[in-house]
């Protein structure tokens, strides 16, 4: 083992709201995502399924890039 995972920081990340993500996204594409994974596992087009847990992790996922991109840009990193 190379001993990078002992050597990584791990800061915490926070959710962000549909604000955030419809700076991407269209408000339709979000709620369609919301509801799949209220009903999930669900196919919302030819090569993706949406589980229950799907909103969730990108949500998460999204917290941890608008984390990562506010701390390079202060320096911290």
């Amino acid at each position: 083992s190379s001993g990078l995972a002992k050597r990584l920081q791990r800061p915490p990340c926070e959710d962000v709201d549909t604000d955030v993500i419809g700076l991407v996204h269209s408000k339709e594409h979000i709620e369609l995502i919301q509801q799949a994974a209220l009903a999930g596992p669900v196919m919302v087009d030819a090569d993706t399924m949406v589980s229950r847990r799907s909103y969730a992790a990108a949500v998460r996922a999204v917290g941890a890039v608008v984390g990562a991109t506010k701390a390079v840009v202060a320096g911290d990193y």
